[in-house]
């Protein structure tokens, strides 16, 4: 269980920040994704002050694009972020596993993203870790639909610096020049990883 409300049922993914599970709300019934955060990462004092102090913003972004984080719940050494439950695989894991998509719905997928992207920007939320494995293609109607998640490096436009200094975070092949210099990042720091 995590909190009073959550179970979880099985584990379906694990990366860099932690595990995803499938469980349900008690209360509910609803399905939902939760990712568990890796031990190491509850033992730094500045990533649970960042996930605290984002949790009002990340559970008010809504977005057709963007799966959205239901709950933040932290008690103990652990913590977990409650999402919807997409059907269907991330895009790194079907572009490794599928044919390339057509052009027009390689397009059409990245201006949903992009347009996710606008959302979160205007919010004044950087995403900062922007790669295929964090669009999940969502097959559950007619055709495809991207929807960003994994927000665990997220950072608002009135955060403190939480990052140690010459500390990079995100995924290396998706940095923008700024990333890799240390320099001030904002949102085209995520305008530079979609393309």
């Amino acid at each position: 269980t995590l909190g009073s409300r959550y179970v979880l049922e099985e584990q379906i993914n694990r990366g860099g920040m932690g595990s995803v599970w499938w469980g349900h709300d008690r209360v509910t019934g609803e399905r939902a994704a939760v990712k568990i955060l890796h031990e190491r990462i509850m033992a730094d004092p500045n990533m649970v002050t960042r996930l605290i102090r984002e949790r009002s913003v990340l559970t008010g972004l809504r977005h057709p694009s963007l799966v959205p984080v239901r709950d933040v719940i932290v008690e103990g050494d652990r913590a977990g972020l409650v999402m919807d439950l997409v059907q269907g695989m991330d895009l790194y894991r079907h572009l490794s596993v599928k044919d390339p998509f057509p052009s027009a719905l390689a397009a059409t997928l990245m201006a949903q993203v992009c347009d996710a992207l606008a959302v979160v920007h205007a919010a004044g939320v950087v995403h900062r870790d922007l790669k295929p494995s964090n669009i999940l293609l969502d097959l559950s109607g007619p055709g495809p639909v991207a929807r960003l998640t994994d927000f665990g490096l997220a950072w608002t436009a009135d955060s403190p610096q939480l990052t140690s200094e010459g500390t990079c975070l995100g995924t290396p092949a998706y940095f923008a020049p700024e990333v890799v210099m240390a320099q001030e990042i904002g949102p085209p720091v995520d305008v530079y990883a979609a393309g």
